[in-house]
């Protein structure tokens, strides 16, 4: 570097990456403006040259500058390697303007701290960085020993957790091949060894997350449920909150999603039934395991949330994309970067979630094939958002009530109707009550007669035996019925009086 880039350098005034100091004796700020740079953008520090009027001034070094300059920078920690250039000034003998150059494409070990202190820029000022964001990036750069997910809790133990639950993910994960057949015959606590969820025989927090009994103090452990009147927010039809570990939220959600949105069909020419739910199961699903694996749980505040409208569904989590991932980058092919990669693993070992960041796509290619519009991305630093539009090439649209009727376009319908308070169990048959999984489970037969019970145990998220106890209940009270062998058959909906 020569004096004349010193000069083309300082033409401007300071800026968030040029910072101007008279001399070394200023050399605390220096290195600060150093840490700040660090920690934002990168920058310029030069010594030599006067702050307000820009002219260069210079300063004699000796051996005690050196030194001393060399000794301040090894205050910075963690430690990082820099070049300090010395400049002379032609027209005047032994002086020099000094510049140290921080580049945070080659440093990229932030947060950095100088003297115990992180520093940040904002704009031409060096501040004192606030300890929400140390502590966030932080975490950041060491996910494993920072993040919320590795940390063990004391108030809960493997008594607390449901094991049939634990049992259900390895079952799954069998089937799928993603786990080995042996594990079944494991103990519990062998198992989550296995998954890394215990930590020297202790609860890590992604364990209690994933398989805690209820939320056992965790805030976090919610879902807020809504179906609005209309496409804004101003009249509820349905408005609940759900509270437990990952997969009692997952079930919930679906349940609430089946249950507002239509089922809907069309004959045609050939007698080919043809039917649709508003918006594909399979990318609802996996929007919502997504922002369960996905979304900022060391926070207390905040949920995942679903929304449900006459023209869309939304589902919000807190937090935000990884950093380097833009929504323009999510459309395209990119690796998994969860912040809850214990979680996210777990749901992928039970094939419950993508990975490699496969989501995505998944959601795009089913929308498609349903000739349902893509879904949408947003993303505001605190909340992430998939929205689901059902455009005008689905069949019916989402019933204004409080079930969300089955409705077809051949003019069937399941009248199943709402009691006087609102709540589930309508009358049917002469007084018979349905639970709400019962009236989803009629609403998936509907769509598919030969679906299996296996098939909707996996759907719903539910134990199988739940299930085969839901569907002995309809056919004892002869609301649906086995036709054909068990290979070969299919369910009959019989219509209630």
């Amino acid at each position: 570097m020569t004096i004349e880039d010193i000069k083309q350098l300082i033409s401007t005034d300071e800026t968030i990456t040029l910072e101007l100091k008279k001399s070394t004796g200023e050399i605390k700020d220096g290195m600060r403006t150093i840490c700040a740079f660090l920690n934002t953008q990168g920058g310029w520090l030069i010594f030599g040259i006067a702050p307000t009027s820009l002219k260069i001034v210079g300063q004699n070094v000796t051996d005690n500058t050196r030194q001393e300059i060399a000794r301040e920078l090894s205050k910075i920690e963690p430690y990082f390697e820099t070049k300090v250039e010395y400049i002379p000034i032609p027209e005047k003998k032994d002086t020099f303007v000094i510049a140290i150059n921080v580049d945070t494409n080659i440093y990229t070990e932030a947060p950095y701290i100088y003297d115990g202190r992180p520093y940040y820029k904002v704009e031409s000022t060096t501040k004192i960085m606030p300890q929400l964001i140390y502590e966030d990036r932080l975490r950041k750069r060491d996910s494993t020993k920072f993040s919320w997910e590795e940390q063990t809790n004391t108030d809960i133990t493997i008594q607390n957790l449901d094991t049939e639950a634990i049992m259900d993910l390895v079952r799954n994960g069998i089937r799928g091949g993603r786990i080995p057949e042996n594990m079944i015959y494991k103990p519990t606590e062998d198992i989550l060894n296995k998954m890394k969820l215990l930590k020297d025989g202790l609860v890590k927090n992604a364990c209690a997350v994933l398989f805690c009994k209820d939320n056992n103090g965790f805030p976090q452990l919610l879902l807020r449920m809504a179906r609005f009147e209309g496409t804004d927010k101003r009249i509820f039809i349905d408005n609940r909150c759900a509270e437990g570990n990952i997969f009692k939220l997952l079930t919930e959600g679906l349940e609430f999603l089946f249950k507002h949105l239509n089922i809907s069909g069309k004959t045609d020419g050939n007698l080919y039934r043809e039917e649709k739910l508003n918006v594909p199961y399979e990318a609802l699903r996996e929007a919502l395991l997504n922002a369960f694996a996905h979304r900022e749980y060391r926070y207390a505040s905040g949920s995942v949330s679903i929304g449900i409208f006459d023209d869309r569904v939304e589902i919000r989590n807190a937090g935000s994309l990884p950093q380097g991932l833009t929504l323009q980058k999510l459309q395209e092919p990119h690796d998994s970067h969860s912040p809850n990669p214990l979680i996210a693993h777990s749901l992928y070992f039970g094939k419950l979630l993508e990975t490699w960041g496969r989501g995505i796509q998944l959601m795009n290619d089913v929308c498609e094939q349903n000739g349902t519009p893509k879904p949408e991305f947003s993303d505001n630093g605190t909340e992430f958002c998939v929205i689901f539009r059902y455009g005008t090439n689905t069949l019916g649209k989402v019933s204004n009530s409080h079930y969300g009727g089955i409705e077809n376009t051949d003019n069937k319908q399941i009248n199943i109707p709402n009691n006087t308070n609102g709540g589930i169990n309508g009358g049917i048959n002469g007084g018979i009550e349905l639970s709400e999984r019962q009236l989803i489970i009629i609403k998936l037969l509907q769509n598919n007669p030969q679906i299996t019970i296996a098939g909707i145990s996996d759907m719903l998220l539910a134990k199988r035996r739940t299930i085969e106890r839901d569907f002995k209940y309809l056919q004892d009270n002869k609301i649906v019925t086995r036709q054909g062998g068990s290979r070969f058959g299919y369910w009959e909906i019989i219509q209630p009086h």
